[in-house]
């Protein structure tokens, strides 16, 4: 594959496309790549086809603030040297472009570049990719970042949109269509944010998820057309950095910035990078006065500013250091608080440190940056006055609360919720590659003789809360499969493993409609990307914290296709842990092990030689872009949302119906608590997995008057009680799913829960006659269709909005919620306990919920969730802690189930 990539601004702007290209090289395409001139180095030269494109960009910056300065109140003159400055550089731009773009197979271009990049791809016939740094296109939340006026609620923040899309097309105009009659292209009338939907290709957001627009109509309607996948901040990688960054002179021994970091307390920083500083010596003077008066140290880095030896003689001491450049991934985790720009790349760097931002923004995506850490509670902004002249007063109340040890404490969990760079680069990557298998699917005629999709699969009403969560909530409930192996397991066993699962019923997307009333399809998704395997080994104690991370930060969207993950790490003693992760909405623990034992089973075949261990890109249904099909869908579409409100219709009579015949039904017998927020205000999650041997745990149940089931219902009840969560005698609620997937159903997620009430059991070492009892009469209540009446209400889900479905939900969970759940998956599939030909020594199941912001109410579960698998040899269950007030941290879960099961007389091993 042929790739071009073109970008011109500043440094933030070319190292989105320096660190793709270098990956799209390691996947072995052919990529040619545009810079600014002053942003090429002979390091870049030497391992890159890199093309100078347009002219020097700080040259160009330098020229428009000298503009500023000298027409300073002289507005007539202002707006005519500006708009010169603005144009400048185009017929250089554009014939440099022409040979970046020649024989590529795809487009990849920046946000200043999308109006020349796409008349260039429309004239080829390839897609289209941009990359955007912040939300650019028109939406009800954020407003543009040119021309912004002032915007009080959603309607204006559009008007504003509207506006922008309108003025700027307008003063385009001219200039693009030049451009497009050189090309053989007819003239254009219409906007260029509307000509952006027709062009095949993808938007990717280079921002994390967490700053994603979502439940905005507007915005939401326009992705379904052009997606605009948010797959996290590209950063710099350290082997990288010499391609974009000036290499430092070898300082004097104990003079160099690391020994200065030591010998003192963590300094402030402050560098506005690629933004020169207007009024060097005054913006300088600001931030001295605010260090002396709060006894801290002060690093300034220089950046694109050039400071004069005066300035810096009179600045600079002991407690003040001036560097021209440095590397903000070292040194932004040794500072105290960061002050910058707020350039996207800059920012990144301060979230993944950790370290609060004081944002003092020029121009363009830079407030909103600002506002965004400023809602997290991690930072604060301001605007950079035009003559430099900041108020020390200001920056001085920004910082102190900057120095909140609270504020620490919110960047470091936001930090752990980042998408690691690493996923964000291969996500970026599997994106422009699908864009050219799209291109050739198109060229096809639309689905490929291959696809085992042959029908408008629906997402099952079961399974919609699991996918509301992540646009509501920005929670993601995610699942794991966890495999410990004596044996290393070979790349290529992994990469068949990977293979197949992209081939199994894991591998889909969810394509939303706009149809109000009706559920949005599952489709087959694009190529997988390769399995993760680690380069370094872990120790055998770490097998279960490794584990933990991986489902904890396990990048997975279910509308961008990617619902699973296999990773892969070798341990100290020679063995393997292997590590599958899929999204709840895609799959219940029974789907997902069925899928993982047929993946299991294909990871000791050879690998398809034609393929290589990489699946082509499956067709999906039907997606050729005609107008017949598309028209289909629709009807589709409409006929489902008919269905629905039947549905609705039918629910409600049963619940009517149901909620009689609860009349007679005792009340919870619980005793209030106070809410999980206040018991869990880290939101923090804690772990435990043991495994016991299947004939032991077998014998002790049975010489207890129980089964495998109730004695599973036994060990994790009494691991609550014996947490002081609920003492003897006082009933706790346990909450056991039923499964009940029947011949072809198509639920991801075909369970149903019935709830078992305990007062006084279990008793350690005592009779399970008493929990036997309950769960039967539970079982005996579901199979003569009694639910609870809310359940038949689930189809009002397509049709209500989602603040309200989160107030009703949220008002009712508060009452209903289990203090433990316990999920008894059953026989392990003996295809799943081999991998690659080697035997499986342990094997668990568990989950957890992504993305839960401790600064809300709303908290994931209570007390307790536990997953039992049981295979020939072994019985092994993992038990997640919701509550932080008694389960403060895995040390003191794993010593409460270790003595749980020793009270029993069952051996075991904790992992």
């Amino acid at each position: 594959m042929k790739v071009a990539i073109v970008i011109i601004g500043t440094r933030g702007d070319a190292q989105p496309g320096l660190v793709l290209a270098h990956a799209l090289v390691e996947r072995g395409h052919d990529v040619r790549i545009g810079l600014p001139p002053n942003t090429i180095n002979d390091v870049m030269r030497q391992s890159l086809d890199v093309r100078p494109l347009g002219v020097d960009s700080r040259a160009h910056m330098e020229k428009v603030r000298r503009i500023r300065r000298e027409t300073e109140g002289k507005p007539i003159r202002r707006m005519r040297d500006l708009g010169a400055a603005h144009v400048f550089g185009w017929d250089q731009l554009v014939d440099d472009m022409a040979t970046v773009v020649d024989g590529a197979d795809v487009i990849v271009t920046g946000y200043n570049t999308e109006v020349q990049a796409l008349a260039y791809a429309e004239a080829a016939g390839v897609p289209l990719v941009s990359i955007h740094h912040a939300p650019v296109r028109r939406n009800r939340r954020v407003a543009p970042f040119i021309g912004r006026l002032p915007a009080r609620n959603s309607a204006a923040v559009l008007a504003n949109w509207l506006l922008f899309d309108a003025v700027t097309s307008l003063l385009g105009r001219r200039r693009e269509n030049r451009l497009r009659a050189q090309l053989g292209l007819p003239k254009v009338s219409r906007q260029f944010a509307t000509r952006m939907k027709d062009i095949p290709g993808v938007e990717l957001q280079a921002y994390d998820p967490m700053f994603a627009i979502r439940d905005d109509p507007t915005w939401d309607g326009d992705s379904r057309i052009r997606r605009r996948p948010a797959v996290g901040f590209i950063e710099l990688p350290a082997d990288l950095r010499p391609f974009l960054d000036p290499q430092p002179d070898e300082p004097e021994p104990g003079d160099d910035l690391m020994t200065w970091l030591d010998a003192g307390d963590d300094p402030l920083y402050v560098g506005f990078g690629s933004m020169p500083m207007r009024g060097e010596k005054a913006t300088l003077d600001a931030f001295l006065t605010v260090a002396r008066r709060l006894g801290r140290r002060l690093l300034i880095c220089a950046g694109w500013t050039d400071l004069s030896a005066e300035i810096r003689a009179a600045a600079e001491s002991d407690d003040v250091r001036i560097e021209s450049h440095v590397d903000h991934a070292t040194v932004f985790p040794r500072c105290a608080v960061v002050v910058h720009h707020g350039g996207a790349g800059t920012t990144a760097v301060a979230l993944r440190s950790a370290t609060p931002s004081l944002i003092c923004w020029y121009m363009v995506d830079q407030p909103f940056w600002g506002e965004e850490l400023e809602r997290l509670g991690i930072g604060a902004s301001m605007p950079m006055t035009s003559d430099g002249v900041l108020d020390p007063d200001r920056i001085e109340e920004a910082i102190t609360s900057l120095l909140d040890p609270g504020v620490a404490e919110r960047a470091r969990r936001v930090s752990e919720k980042l998408t690691r760079a690493g996923d964000t680069v291969t996500y970026a990557v599997d994106e422009i590659e699908r864009q050219v298998g799209d291109a050739a699917a198109r060229g096809a005629g639309g689905a490929s003789a291959g696809s085992s999709v042959t029908r408008l699969e629906r997402l099952a009403t079961d399974d919609a809360l699991y996918w509301i969560m992540t646009p509501a909530l920005g929670w993601s409930v995610v699942l794991q499969i966890v495999w410990v192996l004596d044996d290393e397991i070979s790349p290529e066993a992994l990469t068949a493993m990977n293979t197949a699962l992209s081939r199994g019923p894991l591998h889909r997307i969810l394509k939303t409609t706009d149809v109000y009333g009706a559920r949005p399809r599952w489709e087959r998704a694009p190529d997988a990307p390769p399995p993760a395997i680690d380069a370094l080994p872990i120790a055998e104690s770490d097998i279960d914290t490794w584990a933990a991370d991986e489902m904890a930060t396990v990048p997975l969207d279910v509308e961008n296709g990617r619902c699973w993950r296999l990773r892969a790490a070798r341990t100290e003693s020679g063995g393997t842990v292997v590590s599958l992760c899929a999204l709840h909405v895609a799959t219940d623990g029974r789907g997902m092990l069925a899928a993982a034992a047929e993946a299991a089973a294909a990871s000791g075949a050879p690998l398809d030689p034609a393929t290589g261990g990489v699946t082509p890109r499956p067709g999906n249904v039907p997606d050729a872009a005609t107008a017949a099909s598309r028209s289909r869908r629709r009807l589709a579409d409409v006929a489902d949302a008919c269905v629905q409100v039947g549905e609705v219709a039918r629910g409600l009579v049963r619940a009517v119906v149901e909620q009689r015949r609860s009349v007679d039904v005792e009340p919870d017998p619980r005793p209030d608590r106070p809410p999980l927020f206040e018991r869990s205000p880290n939101a923090r999650f804690t772990y435990a997995t043991a495994t016991v041997p299947t004939d032991v745990w077998e014998r002790v149940a049975a010489e207890h008057g129980g089964t495998s089931n109730t004695m599973f219902i036994a060990a994790v009840s009494g691991l609550l009680r014996s947490s002081g969560f609920a003492p003897r005698g006082v009933p706790i609620k346990v909450g056991v799913p039923v499964d009940q997937r029947e011949g072809d159903d198509e639920r991801r997620n075909a369970i149903a829960g019935v709830s078992v009430y305990l007062a006084d059991e279990p008793v350690a070492g005592g009779d399970l006659g008493g929990i036997r009892g309950a769960c039967k009469a539970a079982f005996v209540r579901l199979s003569e269709g009694r639910r609870a009446p809310h359940i038949h209400l689930n189809p009002l889900i397509w049709f209500l909005p989602t603040s309200l479905l989160l107030k009703v939900a949220g008002a009712g969970a508060a009452g209903r919620t289990p203090d433990a759940m316990v999920s008894n998956l059953g026989d392990v599939p003996a295809e799943a306990m081999e991998i690659g030909g080697r035997p499986v020594r342990r094997i668990a199941l568990r989950g957890m919920a992504q993305g839960v912001d401790p600064t809300t109410e709303l908290r994931f579960g209570d007390g307790v969730q536990s997953w039992l698998l049981r295979s020939p040899e072994q019985v092994t269950f993992s038990v997640l802690g919701c509550d932080e007030s008694h389960f403060p941290d895995d040390g003191t879960l794993r010593d409460l189930l270790d003595r749980e099961l020793d009270s029993w007389d069952i051996p075991h091993h904790i992992w």
